[in-house]
C-alpha cells in the first residue's frame, strides 16, 4: 500500500514539475511570472527539438524584468511557406509589422542575418546558406516570436 501511495506522490509531482514544458512538436505560449505572481512576460515558443530551451536566452540573453505584456500588440505569424524550403519562403503576419527587428539564426543560434521587418508579408532567401535547420526570431519588445525553417 505504501509503495502505491509512494507512486502516485511520484507521479502527481512529476506532472506538476513539467507544467510550463511545451511538449515536443507542439507550439505555445510560455509565462513567466515575478515573486509575487504576476505575469512579466510571454513568449510564443515551438518546441521542435524535443527538448523545452528557450530560443531567447540562446539569442537574447538579459532583459526579462519589465512591465506585464499587452497580449494585443504580441505578433502572430498568420503562415510560412515553403517550409520545408530550397531557399526562399514567405512568411505572412496576422498583424503587420512596423519596424520590427528580425533575425536569421541557423541551429547552433549564430546569426546569419539581421533585418527590420513592416507590413503583413515579408520573403526571405536563404538560398546561399547549407542545408539544415533554421529560425526566424521576430522580436516585439521583450517577447519573441520563433519559427522553424527547414531548408533542403
Amino acid at each position: 500500500m505504501q509503495k502505491i501511495i509512494f507512486i502516485i506522490a511520484l507521479l502527481l509531482t512529476a506532472g506538476y514539475i513539467n507544467a510550463q514544458q511545451i511538449p515536443p512538436g507542439s507550439c505555445g505560449l510560455l509565462y513567466k511570472y515575478d515573486a509575487a505572481g504576476n505575469r512579466i512576460s510571454s513568449e510564443y515558443f515551438c518546441n521542435a527539438t524535443g527538448s523545452p530551451i528557450d530560443m531567447r536566452t540562446a539569442v537574447n540573453p538579459a532583459k526579462d524584468q519589465a512591465a506585464p505584456t499587452d497580449e494585443a500588440s504580441f505578433v502572430k505569424v498568420d503562415v510560412l511557406f515553403p517550409n520545408p524550403t530550397t531557399g526562399r519562403f514567405t512568411v505572412r503576419f496576422a498583424k503587420p509589422l512596423n519596424n520590427t527587428p528580425i533575425l536569421i539564426t541557423d541551429a547552433t543560434g549564430r546569426t546569419i542575418r539581421q533585418l527590420t521587418g513592416n507590413g503583413y508579408s515579408l520573403e526571405f532567401d536563404i538560398s546561399g546558406q547549407a542545408a539544415g535547420t533554421y529560425y526566424i526570431v521576430i522580436r516585439n519588445g521583450k517577447d519573441n516570436l520563433v519559427q522553424k525553417v527547414i531548408k533542403q
